[in-house]
Protein backbone atom coordinates (compact mmCIF):
# COMPACT_ATOMS: atom_id res chain seq x y z
CA UNK A 1 0.00 0.00 0.00
CA UNK A 2 0.73 3.94 -0.52
CA UNK A 3 -0.48 7.16 -0.29
CA UNK A 4 -0.07 9.60 -3.18
CA UNK A 5 -0.80 13.20 -2.74
CA UNK A 6 -2.20 15.60 -5.73
CA UNK A 7 -1.26 18.72 -3.22
CA UNK A 8 -0.84 19.70 0.56
CA UNK A 9 -3.95 21.47 0.70
CA UNK A 10 -5.48 19.84 4.09
CA UNK A 11 -8.85 18.55 2.44
CA UNK A 12 -5.88 16.68 0.22
CA UNK A 13 -3.00 16.31 2.86
CA UNK A 14 -5.41 16.50 6.44
CA UNK A 15 -5.27 12.99 7.20
CA UNK A 16 -1.55 12.34 6.29
CA UNK A 17 -0.08 12.40 10.01
CA UNK A 18 -2.22 8.90 10.40
CA UNK A 19 0.50 7.24 8.32
CA UNK A 20 3.39 8.79 10.42
CA UNK A 21 5.15 5.70 11.55
CA UNK A 22 3.15 2.78 9.99
CA UNK A 23 5.99 2.30 6.93
CA UNK A 24 3.32 3.58 4.32
CA UNK A 25 5.20 5.59 1.86
CA UNK A 26 3.69 8.90 1.06
CA UNK A 27 4.50 10.26 -2.37
CA UNK A 28 3.81 14.10 -3.89
CA UNK A 29 5.64 16.12 -6.03
CA UNK A 30 8.68 17.58 -4.71
CA UNK A 31 8.12 21.27 -5.71
CA UNK A 32 5.20 20.91 -3.68
CA UNK A 33 6.54 20.06 -0.37
CA UNK A 34 9.53 22.39 -1.27
CA UNK A 35 6.82 24.97 -1.00
CA UNK A 36 4.98 23.64 1.83
CA UNK A 37 7.74 23.29 4.71
CA UNK A 38 9.13 27.20 3.03
CA UNK A 39 7.63 29.95 4.11
CA UNK A 40 5.25 28.91 6.69
CA UNK A 41 2.77 32.80 6.39
CA UNK A 42 2.57 31.97 2.74
CA UNK A 43 2.00 28.25 2.61
CA UNK A 44 -0.86 28.91 5.51
CA UNK A 45 -2.21 31.78 2.99
CA UNK A 46 -2.97 28.94 0.57
CA UNK A 47 -4.28 26.53 1.99
CA UNK A 48 -1.86 24.20 4.02
CA UNK A 49 -1.18 23.29 7.31
CA UNK A 50 2.03 22.35 8.25
CA UNK A 51 0.91 20.10 11.13
CA UNK A 52 -0.93 17.29 8.29
CA UNK A 53 2.34 17.07 6.79
CA UNK A 54 5.18 18.24 8.30
CA UNK A 55 6.17 14.69 10.81
CA UNK A 56 9.38 13.27 10.37
CA UNK A 57 7.45 9.72 11.06
CA UNK A 58 6.14 10.07 7.68
CA UNK A 59 8.02 7.71 4.83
Amino acid sequence: MAVTVSNLHNDHAGGLRRFGGSGTPVYIQSKELEFGLGDIAKAQGHGLARVDYDDPRLN
